[in-house]
């Protein structure tokens, strides 16, 4: 819900309703520790937990921050607005990360919920004569590090991670500054994380011409300032993860365009094909 509010920046006002009192508690920790990054975020106005309120038991008034999505930029614009996108991002994984904080680096990935995904997708892909097979080999690759977690692959240090980085939580005020929305999904955890979601979900299928170049920068930047030798390892896991949990998003909403796209990323990967 939106309401008017002062002239400026965040005239406009955002009535969020969360589901429990922790994930609006969970989520208004995460804006002020990206706040103190410092990334734009939301200011918040007012929160409250009031169960039978007609607006909602657990609602936090923000201000609304954009004009624009991510892919609502002209061509024009690409160039420096996704350059500033990918300095955010490399800023709040730099500025928060915590060697001290304990987390699972494959947590998110659970190989059972991906196969519980294949369910879905493969019948979804079958009916429109496109193989699956790729999607199976991406649950195996996830599986097989997931069981080598232990090997060493999950050596990194922990950051606060976004964890839902697609273009319509990537906003542009009317001054043309780029803002970061909705950390209702941020966790501590693995940059690697984010890397993979902000390229399967927002550069492949927006940008697809600058999807690379793009996420390559921002793994080197990562691999590179951070002393993350095993970022690039950990990134093909988590989007093999995410483009197996994309294509079943695919078969949800019937998005046959949006589904051959994502394959194609997902055999490249699977064949070795540069991608990053």
């Amino acid at each position: 819900m939106r309401l008017r509010g002062s002239e400026g920046w965040g005239e406009r006002l955002i009535l969020k309703r969360h589901r429990s009192a922790e994930a609006m508690a969970h989520e208004l920790a995460a804006l002020d520790c990206a706040r103190r990054v410092p990334l734009r975020v939301p200011a918040v106005v007012a929160s409250q937990s009031c169960p039978g309120s007609p607006l909602g038991d657990h609602v936090v008034l923000m201000t609304d921050m954009g004009e624009r999505f991510l892919d609502e930029i002209t061509p024009n614009e690409e160039s420096d607005v996704l350059a500033r996108v990918n300095e955010g991002i490399g800023r709040l994984h730099a500025a928060t990360a915590d060697a001290s904080r304990e987390v699972d680096a494959f947590a998110v990935l659970r190989p059972k919920g991906l196969a519980a995904d294949l369910g879905v997708l493969t019948p979804f892909l079958q009916a429109h004569d496109r193989s699956a097979a790729g999607a199976e080999e991406a649950v195996r690759c996830v599986t097989r590090a997931v069981e080598a977690e232990a090997a060493g692959l999950a050596d990194f240090r922990p950051c606060l991670v976004h964890g839902d980085l697609h273009v319509s939580n990537v906003l542009l005020d009317n001054a043309g500054e780029v803002g970061f929305v909705d950390w209702l999904e941020s966790r501590w955890g693995d940059p690697a994380l984010d890397l993979a979601y902000y390229f399967v979900r927002s550069l492949h299928l927006r940008f697809p011409d600058r999807a690379g170049a793009l996420i390559r920068e921002l793994v080197e930047r990562h691999a590179e300032e951070g002393g993350d030798p095993g970022l690039r390892d950990r990134m093909r896991i988590h989007t093999l993860a995410t483009l197996v949990r994309t294509l079943r998003l695919c078969a949800e909403w019937e998005r046959l365009d949006l589904a051959d796209k994502t394959a194609s990323l997902l055999d490249a990967l699977l064949s070795e094909r540069r991608v990053w």
